[in-house]
């Protein structure tokens, strides 16, 4: 079984009334490492980052 943590926070800044844009960076590293064969665990991370466009009806 592989154990993962995610660490993320979000921003969002309006340019008008009714529309406004996101962006939400988010760190993901595995807690438990994949390769389990030798003495030196692999333990994969990623940053990634999460944009959009939001619009109010």
């Amino acid at each position: 079984m592989i154990y993962i943590s995610v660490l993320g926070m979000g921003a969002q800044y309006a340019i008008s009334s009714k529309i406004s844009v996101n962006l939400a960076p988010t760190f993901k590293y595995s807690l438990t490492p994949v390769n389990t064969s030798n003495s030196l665990g692999y333990h994969p991370y990623s940053l990634s980052w999460f944009t959009g466009v939001s619009y109010k009806l």
